[in-house]
């Protein structure tokens, strides 16, 4: 009998990518540069609520897991996510993970804000990327339904196909 070629997932070090984002800090690292921008490790370790020189163990893990890149410009390193494949693994486990509880006027007023209005990698999200569609369906500027193929009624439907 011969083997079948193995599968991706089968090869995947799927333990080694999940210990690098086991850790809350690390996770929030990783969301604030899942919104696609290059950030400097400074900014990042505010984000996470940790020291520079914390912060720089962190992200030598991420670098290692190969869930980030570091870009040299001149003097200064910026981190980003390796590729979309990333952000959509993170954006999958925040759908699936429990809500964080808010315990400061700060983490209220983030929070309120990321339900907002925020990017994620490639596409606006929250309640005002939920608008926008909204406005742009209603003005004609987009054409589209409710994100089905209607085989019976899709005359020029480029949005959906079947």
């Amino acid at each position: 009998m011969a083997a079948s070629p193995a599968s991706p997932a089968r090869d995947a070090d799927i333990a080694r990518a999940a210990t690098a984002l086991a850790d809350a800090s690390r996770a929030r690292i990783l969301l604030a540069l899942a919104e696609g921008r290059a950030l400097p490790a400074s900014v990042l370790a505010t984000e996470a609520g940790v020291s520079a020189s914390t912060v720089s163990g962190h992200l030598a893990k991420l670098l290692e897991a190969g869930v980030v890149r570091v870009e040299r410009q001149g003097r200064h390193r910026y981190y980003r996510l390796t590729g979309p494949a990333v952000g959509e693994a993170i954006e999958a486990l925040a759908r699936i993970a429990p809500p964080l509880p808010v315990t400061s006027l700060r983490a209220s007023t983030h929070a309120n804000a990321l339900r907002r209005a925020r990017t994620c990698y490639d596409h606006v999200a929250g309640g005002l990327g939920v608008a926008l569609m909204g406005a742009l369906l209603e003005r004609g500027v987009l054409t589209g339904g409710d994100g089905r193929h209607h085989p019976e009624t899709a005359e020029r439907d480029r949005l959906s196909a079947p």
